[in-house]
């Protein structure tokens, strides 16, 4: 199975804005919903029953993604509507409605969901949180977003060649004597995902990089260059693991007849 990409956040466009928040609190207003690339920057909601954020894209568009980024609420509905006023407060919702269940990543831990549009065309987005038990504990008092993406979807021509390594970086700084009796351990932040991988391309033998597969993976690493941040899915079959993710290589490809073989290593962003 390829992997999924999507290079734009209609959501953070300078056309988009947020058009209602049910409810918002000092230092973590509605629109900090549009960057997800800064999940622990969240929008949060100071209630455990229904919420609701709308966001007004603009002008119609066509969205094939939709993905929720560090949430603390399990289930959701995704909605979409040409207009905002009536339509969104009628019994169906919206012209779009799917209500999606918000699992854990295994890898970072947090809450995350990636959802594949189909007919999707429209100018609002709506989550909608229905009355739930947060899940990252019992005391919390409120929902907590670290944001929305929406935006159109690619493909890539394979998924990673051999299994890739997935790395946890955990943001720590250690204090500890030179005799090394003990060690005092200070935490400086959250999980980040790492992932190095190697590509694999079906090469055009005459002609490598000519409407082939190595042509499409390097339109795609130009699209990762030129976006700096993109949404990465695995595409595995489990819908929490997907990220807001960068390229951290230079693309360097050992190109043979048949097949190519490339590099690519990955970091979740995550802020600041």
């Amino acid at each position: 199975m390829a992997l999924r990409l999507s290079f734009t956040n209609l959501i953070e466009s300078t056309a988009a804005s947020i058009l209602a928040a049910s409810h918002q609190t000092s230092n973590f207003c509605s629109s900090q919903a549009q960057q997800p690339q800064r999940p622990f920057l969240p929008w949060r909601a100071p209630t455990t029953s229904t919420a609701d954020l709308i966001i007004d894209l603009g002008s119609s568009q066509t969205v094939g993604v939709i993905a929720v980024i560090n949430a603390n609420f399990a289930s959701a509905s995704l909605q979409g509507a040409s207009s905002s006023g009536g339509i969104f407060a009628a019994p169906t919702c919206g012209s779009y409605n799917e209500a999606v269940t918000i699992t854990q990543d295994p890898w970072s831990g947090r809450y995350q969901h990636v959802h594949y549009s189909t007919g999707f065309g429209y100018r609002y987005v709506r989550l909608k949180i229905p009355g739930q038990s947060p899940v990252d504990g019992a005391t919390s008092t409120y929902y907590a977003l670290g944001g929305l993406w929406a935006g159109t979807l690619s493909t890539t021509p394979d998924h990673f060649a051999v299994s890739p390594t997935i790395q946890i970086m955990l943001p720590r700084e250690d204090a500890q004597p030179s005799h090394g009796g003990w060690r005092q351990r200070s935490q400086l932040g959250d999980p980040q995902v790492q992932i190095d991988a190697v590509l694999k391309s079906q090469t055009c033998g005459g002609s490598p990089a000519n409407t082939d597969d190595l042509d499409t993976w390097r339109s795609l690493e130009r699209s990762m260059w030129t976006a700096d941040y993109f949404l990465l899915a695995l595409n595995l079959g489990d819908l929490a693991q997907t990220w807001i993710a960068r390229s951290l290589d230079d693309p360097q490809w050992t190109v043979s007849p048949g097949v190519s073989e490339g590099r690519l290593t990955l970091e979740e962003v995550t802020g600041p």
